[in-house]
């Protein structure tokens, strides 16, 4: 039997061996546990671990009532093994019953093709959405720091260097990423803790992407602005003083 079985019947897995239980569909007999495996999950991510029990092949019952047989192998020669296992199933085990198998491993990767979808869709998608972000803050920074070229002019001729120019005119900017950033947290929070009750085995919502994604939003932030604030700094000063 497997792990989640054994905890079933209140037996804990390491000391189970030797201890026996009904089964309660072969009347009133008992059966003696003979060794306690590991839990596999067969079913995918979104399910918990089966109680399973297992029986010898020999008993009749379980011939009639069998529909697959699991065999672990070695990871060499593989294609030999499975020639091997074929031919003993058609000769000696099942002679004229269907010969299929399917490794476990690929089996079970089938599940993640939902979710593997998902993150090329949300990947694709956020993509996206940070270009058109990052082309709509270039346009904003450019028509701001374009309506503050006297200012950045005066500062010049004051005697600001550029270094201070670009701080203050990218500043701002990032003040209100980080504002932008703090009330998106509770949103994607709760989205993904909704996402994550699909899962039988979750983890929980940790804080570090949320610090990742606001750095990195910072430092994207910081060098489209600054760019365009940076060429601010170049104007020509007779331009925007000459009225003054």
């Amino acid at each position: 039997m497997n792990e989640t079985f054994a905890g079933k019947l209140g037996f804990n897995p390491k000391t189970a061996l030797g201890k026996e239980f009904f089964t309660g569909w072969d009347g009133k007999k008992k059966y003696t546990i003979l060794g306690v495996v590991k839990d596999v999950n067969y079913a995918g991510v979104e399910q918990t671990v089966m109680p399973i029990v297992y029986f010898n092949y020999d008993r009749n019952w379980v011939k009639n009532n069998m529909n697959n047989l699991q065999i672990k192998i070695s990871g060499k020669d593989i294609n030999g093994t499975l020639a091997r296992i074929k031919e003993f199933w058609t000769t000696k085990a099942e002679p004229g019953y269907p010969y299929e198998f399917e490794f476990v491993d690929k089996q079970f990767a089938k599940t993640f093709e939902k979710f593997q979808k998902q993150q090329t869709l949300f990947t694709t998608l956020n993509i996206v959405v940070l270009v058109i972000a990052l082309l709509g803050l270039f346009a904003l920074s450019s028509l701001l720091i374009e309506q503050k070229l006297k200012d950045v002019a005066i500062k010049k001729t004051l005697g600001a260097d550029e270094k201070t120019i670009v701080w203050d005119l990218t500043k701002r900017f990032l003040l209100i990423c980080v504002l932008a950033v703090f009330m998106s947290i509770p949103f994607g929070y709760y989205a993904m803790n909704e996402w994550l009750k699909d899962f039988a085995y979750r983890i929980e919502m940790p804080v570090w992407p949320y610090i990742l994604s606001m750095l990195l939003l910072l430092i994207l932030t910081f060098v489209v602005v600054s760019l365009k604030a940076y060429r601010a700094t170049k104007i020509n000063l007779v331009k925007y003083l000459k009225y003054e």
